[in-house]
């Protein structure tokens, strides 16, 4: 049987809280399906560097859970035998919300922790680079969004007729069904 956990509403999430835990706190999406079968297992608090809980039952942390639920077992086994790996942006462990957990190459995920995540505590201004790129799923809408920001002055061609002129494109966002 799975131990009891606390469950609070916060918005669009859901904290998850249990004796064994400490103070700490997990959340994930407000959804009611991901919340019932989280619920199904016990989760127990691992500490270090990088906190995260893990189901000894389905020998998987929460992340690896979450994705399975909204993308399916054979496709992120199929991304990690790639060489992928489960980010969270935000460097928590214990926050395993949907807008939280991105598949990236185990070589940008090292670039970022060398480069964003170090000045990031540093406390330093980051430059980006003048285009980013990411993937996600929005699991309200049941679709991929795709974003390109480009956060610095493009010099347009003639192709645009526009020949000599700058502008700064901030966002675009694209979205398809799964």
């Amino acid at each position: 049987m799975a131990a009891e956990l606390e469950i609070f509403e916060m918005g669009d999430i859901y904290e998850l809280r249990r004796d064994q835990w400490g103070d700490n706190i997990v959340r994930i999406s407000k959804d009611p399906a991901l919340l019932e079968e989280v619920k199904k297992y016990t989760w127990t608090y691992c500490s270090g560097n990088h906190p995260y809980i893990r189901c000894s039952k389905e020998k998987k942390t929460l992340h690896e859970f979450v994705m399975e639920f909204v993308y399916g077992k054979d496709n992120i086994d199929k991304l990690q035998a790639e060489g992928n790996i489960i980010e969270h942006l935000d460097n928590n462990g214990l926050n395993c919300t949907y807008e939280n957990l991105h598949i990236i190459s185990d070589d940008l995920n090292k670039a970022k922790a060398f480069s964003i995540d170090k000045m990031n505590k540093a406390g330093e201004q980051i430059a980006f680079p003048p285009y980013i790129v990411d993937v996600y799923y929005l699991h309200k809408i049941k679709q991929f969004q795709m974003q390109i920001c480009l956060n610095d002055n493009i010099y347009f061609n003639k192709i645009l007729n526009l020949d000599g002129k700058f502008g700064n494109c901030i966002f675009l966002a694209l979205g398809f069904s799964k």
